[in-house]
C-alpha cells in the first residue's frame, strides 16, 4: 500500500549575520536585502513525488531564484490567510536533494498618516493555543477601549512589563503564562499584546518575519502584530522594540496569521524523507535613514546651583508614531552627570505635534551644560543651560491632596502657589488646582514647578480603596511651637481592622482599630515643629491594602530685625532676577 506522508515544520527563526553593528534600525526608511532559504532532502527508498511549501516575504520581493537537484519545478501557492508561499515540486527522486531559494528584497518603512477608528473582524478576535485571554490579562487590558491610542498604550505596557530574555528563544509561551512569568523574547511580547488587544475587541493579526535586533546587532527572526483600522488598513505595532503606527523598513513580513503557527510543509508519496533546513542567510545590501520626528526645545537656561529647571520639547511628526524620547545631561570631568533629570526617558503616542517636559536639578556651579534631547527614530537637538553661583535657597512650595485614590475617583491636587503642574502621563496644567479622574490603577508622579523650585507628589491609584483619610493641619508653623492636627480615618468597605500610623518628622502615633462599614476614627493630635523647612505629616491606614494622605507644614525660624532686613533685600534681588529670567 502506498502512503502519503506530510511533514510540517514549525518555523523557528535562527539569527542571521552580515548586518552592521552600529545600525539604528528605527530610523531606516528603505532597505535592500538578499535572503536565502536552503536545505536538503535525504530520500531513502524511492519517492514518486514530493512537494515543499515555503513562506517567503510578502512585500518587496523584486526577484526570486529557485534551484534544486532532481526533476523539479516551482511556482507560487497561498495558505488560508492569503499569505504567498513558494511551492517546489519533485517527481521520482532518490538520494540527497539540495535546494536553494534566493530572493532580492526592497522594503520601505510603514507609515500611518492620521488617527483612525478601529475596524471589525471577528476572525482576529479569537483565542488560540497561544493567545489565551486570562482574568489577569483582562484586568491588565481594562478599561476597554477600541482606539489607536489604547493599542499604543498596551504596546508600551507590554514593552515595560516584560524583561527581554534570550534564554526564552524557542519556548513560545502562551499569553497567560507570559503574563505570569513577565519575561520572554519577541514571541512572548507579541503573544501577550495580541491577547490584550483582542480583550479590548481590537482585531489583531500576528505577524511573523525578520527584523534587525539592536540587542544582538544582526537580523533575526521576529514577530510583531497589526491591528485593523476602520478603513480596512492594518496598522503595525511592535512591543519588543516599542514601535507603533510607524514601523521601520528593517521589519520584513513573511506571514500574517492568528498566532505564532507559521508552518512550512513537506508532502511526499513513497519512501522516506529526512528534511534538514539550513540557517536563513540575510545579507544587508544597502539602506537609507530618514528621521520620523523633529524636536525643538526651550526652557530655563540660567540657574543657580541646587535649583530646578525645566526643558520643554515640541516634538513634531507628519504621522502617528510611538516616540521613545530621552533627555540626557552632560557630564563633568569625573564622568558624573551635572543635572539630575526626573523621568529622563518618556514614551508617548502622538499624531502631529506634542509637548513633552523634563524637570532637572543642577549640581556644582559656574559651568555651561548642554542637555541633549533625542528620539530613537532620528530626531535630536540640545539645550544649553548656564549654572552660576553657589547653592540657592529655593522658595518653599508643596502640593496637597490624596496619596491614594480609587480607579475612577475624581480628586484634586492643590498647589501652594501659581506655578505649573506637570505629569509624564497627563501633561501640563496651569493654576493652583489639577483635577483628575484616572481609570487605570498604578503609581503616578506629579510635579509642581515654580521659579527654580520643585515639589514631587506621588498618587497611588488602586482598584478598590478600603479607607478614606482626612487631615486638618496648618500649612505653616514656627519652629519650636506646638500645633494641632485632626486626622479622620473612615472605612469604606465591610467591617475590618485598620492599622493606623500618623507620622510627622520624628514623632509617630500608631493605633489599631476595628471599624464597621462607613465607621470613622478621629484623632486630635499635638505635634512640635522641631525641624525647619517643608515637613510632611503622613497618615496611613493599612488593611488588605494601604491608603495614605499627606499634608505639608512649612516650618521656619522667627526672624529678628537683621534677618528681616536681609530677607527684604534678598527677596528684592531674587524678584529682579526672576523678572529678567
Amino acid at each position: 500500500m502506498r502512503k502519503l506522508w506530510i511533514i510540517p515544520l514549525l518555523l523557528v527563526f535562527i539569527s542571521v549575520a552580515n548586518a552592521q553593528a552600529d545600525l539604528n534600525a528605527k530610523a531606516i526608511d528603505h532597505v535592500r536585502l538578499d535572503i536565502v532559504q536552503s536545505g536538503t532532502l535525504l530520500v531513502t527508498g524511492f519517492t514518486n513525488y514530493a512537494n515543499l511549501s515555503y513562506y517567503i516575504p510578502q512585500e518587496g520581493v523584486t526577484n526570486v531564484r529557485v534551484t534544486a537537484d532532481g526533476d523539479m519545478k516551482w511556482g507560487y501557492t497561498f495558505d488560508g490567510f492569503n499569505n504567498r508561499m513558494i511551492l517546489i515540486e519533485w517527481t521520482k527522486i532518490s538520494g540527497l536533494i539540495n535546494y536553494r531559494i534566493e530572493m532580492d528584497i526592497e522594503n520601505s518603512a510603514k507609515h500611518t498618516s492620521t488617527e483612525k477608528g478601529i475596524g471589525t473582524n471577528d476572525l482576529y478576535l479569537k483565542e488560540t493555543k497561544y493567545i489565551i485571554i486570562s482574568d489577569e490579562i483582562r484586568q491588565a487590558a481594562f478599561p476597554y477601549e477600541k482606539s489607536m491610542k489604547k493599542a499604543a498604550d498596551l504596546t508600551e505596557f507590554v514593552y515595560n512589563y516584560l524583561t527581554y530574555d534570550l534564554s526564552y528563544v524557542g519556548k513560545n509561551l502562551p499569553s497567560d503564562k507570559v503574563m505570569l512569568e513577565k519575561r520572554g523574547v519577541c514571541v512572548e511580547h507579541a503573544n501577550l499584546l495580541t491577547a490584550l488587544l483582542r480583550a479590548n475587541r481590537i482585531p489583531t493579526r500576528y505577524i511573523v518575519g525578520y527584523a534587525y535586533s539592536s540587542v544582538q546587532e544582526k537580523f533575526v527572526g521576529h514577530t510583531w502584530v497589526e491591528i485593523l483600522a476602520g478603513d480596512g488598513t492594518w496598522i503595525p505595532l511592535d512591543p519588543t522594540w516599542l514601535e507603533g503606527g510607524y514601523l521601520d523598513a528593517a521589519h520584513v513580513k513573511s506571514a500574517a496569521l492568528l498566532d505564532n503557527s507559521q508552518i512550512d510543509t513537506l508532502t511526499y508519496l513513497g519512501g522516506d524523507i529526512k528534511w534538514t533546513r539550513n540557517e536563513e542567510d540575510i545579507r544587508l545590501i544597502d539602506y537609507t535613514e530618514k528621521p520620523v520626528t523633529s524636536i525643538a526645545v526651550s526652557g530655563t537656561d540660567r540657574l543657580s546651583s541646587g535649583t530646578y529647571g525645566y526643558v520643554k520639547a515640541v516634538v513634531s511628526a507628519n504621522e502617528c508614531v510611538i516616540t521613545d524620547l530621552t533627555a540626557n545631561s552632560c557630564v563633568n570631568q569625573a564622568g558624573t552627570k551635572q543635572f539630575i533629570i526626573e523621568d529622563s526617558n518618556i514614551n508617548t503616542w502622538m499624531c502631529g505635534t506634542k509637548d513633552v517636559y523634563w524637570l532637572f536639578k543642577t549640581t556644582g556651579n559656574n559651568y555651561i551644560c548642554p542637555i541633549s534631547v533625542y528620539d530613537q527614530t532620528g530626531g535630536q537637538t540640545e539645550f544649553r543651560v548656564t549654572v552660576q553661583g553657589g547653592q540657592s535657597d529655593s522658595t518653599g512650595i508643596f502640593v496637597s491632596g490624596p496619596d491614594t485614590v480609587s480607579v475612577g475617583e475624581t480628586f484634586t491636587l492643590t498647589a501652594s502657589t501659581n506655578g505649573f503642574f506637570y505629569s509624564p502621563d497627563f501633561g501640563v496644567a496651569s493654576g493652583k488646582d489639577f483635577t483628575l479622574n484616572i481609570k487605570k490603577s498604578g503609581t503616578y508622579n506629579f510635579y509642581l514647578y515654580y521659579f527654580g523650585s520643585l515639589y514631587k507628589k506621588t498618587v497611588n491609584v488602586v482598584d478598590v480603596k478600603e479607607f478614606e483619610i482626612f487631615i486638618e493641619a496648618p500649612t505653616q508653623a514656627k519652629i519650636g511651637s506646638t500645633f494641632t492636627a485632626n486626622v479622620t480615618v473612615k472605612n469604606l468597605l465591610e467591617r475590618r481592622t485598620a492599622d493606623i500610623e500618623i507620622k510627622y518628622t520624628n514623632q509617630t502615633i500608631r493605633s489599631s482599630v476595628i471599624l464597621e462599614k462607613n465607621g470613622e476614627k478621629k484623632f486630635n493630635l499635638a505635634f512640635t515643629a522641631n525641624t525647619a523647612g517643608q515637613n510632611v505629616l503622613v497618615a496611613t491606614a493599612a488593611g488588605q491594602s494601604i491608603t495614605s494622605q499627606s499634608a505639608v507644614i512649612t516650618t521656619g525660624k522667627e526672624s529678628g530685625w537683621l534677618d528681616r532686613i536681609i530677607g527684604f533685600f534678598s527677596g528684592l534681588i531674587d524678584g529682579i532676577r526672576r523678572l529678567f529670567s
